[in-house]
């Protein structure tokens, strides 16, 4: 690159432009450049020594002017240079710098203080704005309402500020004030600002020249101090008083309207502690002007005072074999340490003798009491001297009746609150009583004294959250102390710190034990309500398992043998949950040895129970059979059998195909007679109820037990009669069966049917199945058919054994001669 300087020149519409714009220029060749002969001029553009694309400019073909529009320039500063290519080579022949920024923001935010101090000044400052990344001018500009002309200052370069001498401001006046910027792309002014100077004066700090006690003002300080002596025709001031005692990081500020009389100003401040080292600081306001520097710090020391006031106490016996006693106390509003340093002695005895029990600069104290000791005494002790002694009453009853219920929930996340039932006796106070349940720390009581008619309290004094604290209630008789009732409770909760560690017990193939310690009290942070045992195999399947508090061990069954398992727990409170730490085992491998010594004796088992039931059942089986099928009765085997042959049927009657399929159950039958004629025999039996031949004359049933109906006594009617008697019997006597069916078991028995009929038996009938097994018979119809009675003898003739062959039925019914006594 050669430089051709005075061939061609750069034009822009402004060096400076707004940053971000778009930039625009030209460059043109001299007619008397001798590099750039004939119409072909190539030109190129070049920006901080980049090429400049094509793109961006624009040359016409025969034309010696290339125009360039560069979008989005973006650097605060550049060199925009235009080359002529002559023979291959670019050669510059112009270049110029282009500046880019912003246009001057509008100042903000102007506030002017004068300062009276000699000399005085009208000090204004502002707010510039964003960065212009240009050269910027600020110029204040003040004008009276006088009519004066107004004045401008140039404050320096990059300044923000400027203080107007006293010359050129007026006192007690109201002016107005403005500030204007200018750059090289446009300018900004501010708004007005219209104030007096009076109103808005800043004064020296104070000199505090010494702090000092006064005889008979006790916890009073005297601080002394002064303001600038060019401040001595200002009438009244406003004063910021700020003190805190030298070991502590609290300040505390206090307001305090003065006058201003003389240069040395007196302040009174009380209320201090005494026996205390205090530091002191101080500023003043000319209302309503700012507030000056604070001045420097001045320490003072409070004179002590001996303490005054009564402490409130409480006792408990701590073990009743040694007498080892623990006492508290705690100041009342009415007392005062009146020292930094107070001690606390508590004796015995008499005032003019005493014994000391304890003594501590601590709010309690522990000592064995000694036995006949009925009272003790502690008084409050400093340098300046000792504070009255208040009583402390031992009572021997200390077991009467406690509280009956009591309660303890969070109150306002920051204390306990505690509720109990009242008690019907007369109660003369309650005493609640709390401290903190650790592992590591002693039970230091805290106590509170309750009015009777109270039955509950809140506790906010030594209460930490996420700690767990033991309140108990004391009821305070007239001559003794109840029984304490005690509760625990959290103020706050939170997840545990901590999760119990898991160790593993017992493993089997199917089954693993896992058990846990108790989380230390310290590290709970709530009530842990449970634990969930999550788990999960080598295919990631997982389960959890929720054990209630305090269980602490669980069973995982159903595993998988040979798997690996990953175990964590939960453990959960009402303020949130922690999980422990991850561990792993192996189910164990399918024992054979194992199973078989489970199953097999459960086979034996089986096989023994199974083998005893069948032997059972079948020693059994009849009385099994009737609990599944009821015993039907059948007459062939009942006790009538014994009234009868026992003969065979050999010849089945043709009508055999017949039968009812469905056998009956014969319970009764009845022997009618419906004839009307008299044998000659029978009426010359006084003795004898009057029948009509060998039958009754009216119908009796007998059951099939033998035994007649208690309507219709069994008589022995058939003395004397011959076998064939019933050949001449002219009446037509049957008698009539009546069955109690069993069909599958269904429907009632059937009622005792009795026929009065006189027809002929069966005569000209067609055989036909009866709802009992009736086999039809075909006999001589010139003889009579009955039924033999039970006197009939063993030795039959032929034709009584004809007659019983035609009715093989019958034959199996037929009655013998038997004793009235065994037929009942």
């Amino acid at each position: 690159v050669t430089e051709a300087s005075g061939c061609a020149a750069i034009s822009v519409e402004s060096s400076v432009v707004v940053l971000g714009s778009t930039l625009r220029a030209s460059c043109a060749v001299r007619d008397n450049c001798t590099l750039a002969e004939g119409p072909d001029v190539q030109l190129e553009w070049r920006l901080n020594g980049s090429i400049v694309p094509r793109s961006r400019y624009v040359q016409p073909a025969g034309s010696r002017v290339s125009a360039l529009s560069l979008p989005g320039f973006n650097a605060t500063q550049g060199y925009l240079a235009c080359f002529l290519v002559h023979q291959g080579e670019p050669q510059m022949t112009d270049e110029v710098e282009i500046k880019a920024g912003y246009p001057p923001s509008k100042p903000m935010n102007l506030s002017c203080m004068t300062n009276l101090t000699n000399p005085p000044t009208f000090t204004c400052t502002w707010m510039p704005g964003r960065e212009t990344h240009l050269p910027t001018r600020f110029s204040l500009h003040t004008r009276d309402k006088v009519g004066n002309p107004s004045k401008s200052f140039m404050p320096p370069d990059g300044s923000n500020s400027y203080s107007i001498p006293r010359l050129s401001f007026h006192l007690f006046s109201e002016m107005e004030v403005f500030v204007t910027a200018v750059n090289a792309l446009g300018s900004a002014t501010s708004d007005s600002l219209f104030q007096d100077p009076m109103d808005a004066v800043k004064l020296d700090p104070p000199n505090i020249q010494s702090i000092r006690t006064e005889d008979g003002k006790y916890g009073c300080l005297i601080i002394e101090w002064t303001v600038s002596d060019s401040l001595d025709w200002v009438g009244e001031l406003e004063v910021d008083l700020r003190f805190k005692a030298t070991d502590s990081e609290r300040w505390t500020t206090e307001r305090v309207l003065t006058y201003f009389f003389l240069f040395l100003l007196h302040l009174l401040k009380c209320a201090l502690l005494h026996g205390t080292e205090y530091e002191f600081l101080m500023r003043v306001r000319l209302d309503p002007g700012f507030w000056s520097d604070w001045s420097r710090g001045s320490k003072g020391y409070m004179l002590e005072k001996a303490p005054s006031g009564k402490l409130s106490l409480w006792w408990r016996m701590m073990d009743e074999q040694s007498r080892v006693l623990q006492l508290v106390w705690k100041p009342t509003s009415q007392f005062k340490a009146n020292s930094k340093n107070v001690s606390y002695h508590v004796f015995h005895g008499s005032l003019s003798a005493r014994t000391t029990f304890c003594r501590t600069s601590e709010m309690h104290c522990e000592a064995c009491l000694p036995r006949g000791t009925k009272k003790l005494y502690i008084s409050a002790m400093n340098a300046a001297g000792e504070s009255n002694p208040a009583e402390v009453t031992f009572y021997q009853d200390r077991a009467l009746e406690p509280v009956s219920g009591i309660s303890v929930s969070s109150y306002r996340h920051t204390g306990l609150w505690v509720h109990w039932t009242p008690l019907a006796s007369q109660v003369v106070n309650y005493v609640v009583e709390w401290c903190v349940v650790s592992d590591t720390e002693p039970c230091l009581i805290s106590f509170l004294v309750v009015p009777r008619n109270h039955t509950s309290a809140a506790i906010t004094e030594n209460v930490e959250p996420y700690r767990l604290y033991r309140v108990s209630v004391y009821p305070l008789y007239r001559n003794g102390i109840g029984r304490p009732l005690a509760a625990e409770g959290y103020s706050e909760q939170k997840a545990p710190s901590t999760a119990p560690a898991m160790e593993v017990g017992a493993i089997t193939d199917s089954q693993v034990e896992l058990s846990w310690q108790e989380i230390p009290v310290d590290e709970r942070n709530g009530f842990i309500r449970s634990y969930t045992v999550f788990y999960s195999d080598e295919g990631g399947d997982t389960e959890g398992v929720i054990v209630e508090s305090p269980q602490r061990h669980v069973t995982l069954r159903n595993l998988k043998p040979s798997s690996l398992y990953k175990v964590f727990i939960m453990a959960s409170s009402e303020g949130g949950s922690a999980n422990g730490t991850l561990i792993m085992f192996r189910a164990s491998e399918v024992d054979s040895w194992n199973f078989l010594s489970t199953v097999l004796p459960a086979c034996i088992g089986l096989l023994v129970f199974s083998v005893v039931t069948l032997s059972a059942c079948f020693t059994k089986r009849d009385s099994l059979k009737l609990q599944f099928w009821p015993m039907v009765p059948d007459p062939a085997n009942s006790s009538l059998h014994k009234w009868t042959q026992t003969e065979t049927l050999k010849d089945i009657n043709p009508f055999q195909d017949l039968q009812d399929p469905s056998p009956v159950n014969i319970s009764r039958f009845s022997i009618l007679d419906i004839s009307g004629h008299k044998s000659e025999k029978e009426e010359q039996k006084p003795d004898v109820t009057a029948v009509d031949g060998p039958w009754p004359s009216q119908g009796r049933s007998i059951g099939l037990d033998g035994t007649p109906p208690a309507s219709a006594p069994f008589e022995r009617r058939c003395e004397g009669t011959q076998a064939k008697d019933y050949l001449n019997y002219s009446g037509v006597p049957y008698a009539t069966v009546v069955f109690s069916a069993y069909k599958s078991q269904q429907g009632a028995p059937p009622a005792y049917l009795r026929s009065d009929s006189t027809q002929p038996l069966l005569q000209d009938l067609s055989p036909s199945p009866k709802q009992y097994e009736n086999l039809w018979f075909s006999a001589n119809k010139d003889e009579d058919a009955s039924f033999i009675g039970s006197q009939v003898t063993k030795d039959k003739e032929v034709g009584s054994s004809a007659f019983w062959d035609d009715f093989p039925l019958l034959s199996a019914l037929k009655i013998e001669e038997t004793d009235i006594e065994s037929v009942s």
